[in-house]
């Protein structure tokens, strides 16, 4: 289809780019293949690097999370995890997308992944989250950060004290 005309033309000037050393011109046409709507997971990919090597880590977080809902769409749920935990690492002042992932890796039973996101700002008023960030606080030995957050359960949440019990026993 059009879309394998593109990719094969943009892979091409980009190869005559690269080959005459304009890299930047390179760069640029793998960008634009991997922002075309009809592009793949590699696509979308090798975009980001060229995003990156233009200097737009933003364009390369946009182009993450479009790879990564691609994945989703092909239940291949580890490869979108770490495609979106590549786009936090870029910006790791996207608060919604490590919300997410810290739902995400706590949804498969991965808290100490989890870790990596959940903070108080991550946690905000969610009972969920903050009783995950209670449980790993206690298990880092950080008993005041814990108690912190129960305390928010609790007061979010009071029908929640039993777990709040059991995780304080």
């Amino acid at each position: 289809g059009k879309f394998v005309d593109a990719k094969q033309f943009l892979k091409q000037v980009a190869r005559q780019r690269r080959g005459r050393g304009e890299d930047r011109g390179a760069a640029e046409c793998i960008l634009r293949l991997g922002s075309l709507p009809e592009a793949d997971v590699e696509s979308k990919v090798a975009a980001v690097q060229a995003a990156q090597q233009l200097g737009d880590a933003f364009r390369g977080v946009e182009l993450l999370k479009e790879a990564a809902q691609l994945l989703e769409k092909q239940n291949k749920r580890n490869e979108a995890l770490q495609m979106l935990s590549d786009a936090a690492e870029i910006d790791p002042f996207d608060s919604e997308l490590r919300v997410r992932l810290a739902r995400e890796f706590l949804a498969i039973g991965q808290p100490k992944r989890a870790r990596a996101y959940l903070s108080f700002e991550t946690a905000g008023d969610d009972p969920e989250l903050l009783l995950a960030l209670a449980t790993v606080e206690f298990a880092e030995g950080k008993e005041e950060d814990a108690r912190i957050a129960m305390a928010r359960v609790l007061a979010l949440a009071p029908d929640r004290e039993p777990e709040i019990a059991r995780l304080a026993e």
